[in-house]
């Protein structure tokens, strides 16, 4: 299993360990989030965690910067998104 955590750590240039517990939580409220779109993520993806871990590093950083919702993963969530949805009809 590829390890969500671990990747968003290095996109934050975080190396420490003080925010694990918090980034953790980032990271499930993203999967939440895209999950409520229709979405259906598999952990074993790699594409799949890495839009987990792109929309969790944008949480984080909308925190603190006025940022807008970043277009491509906008695109790379539609994408999936139909897709997974041609492929149950």
């Amino acid at each position: 299993m590829i390890d969500p955590l671990k990747i968003l750590k290095a996109d934050l240039g975080r190396l420490d360990n003080k925010l694990d517990d918090y980034l953790n939580t980032r990271i499930k409220a993203a999967k939440t989030e895209i999950e409520r779109e229709g979405i259906k993520l598999d952990e074993n993806n790699e594409d799949h965690v890495l839009i987990l871990v792109d929309y969790a590093a944008w949480l984080y950083r909308k925190r603190t910067q006025d940022i807008d919702f970043p277009r491509h993963l906008r695109y790379r969530m539609n994408n999936l998104l139909f897709s997974q949805k041609g492929k149950t009809q």
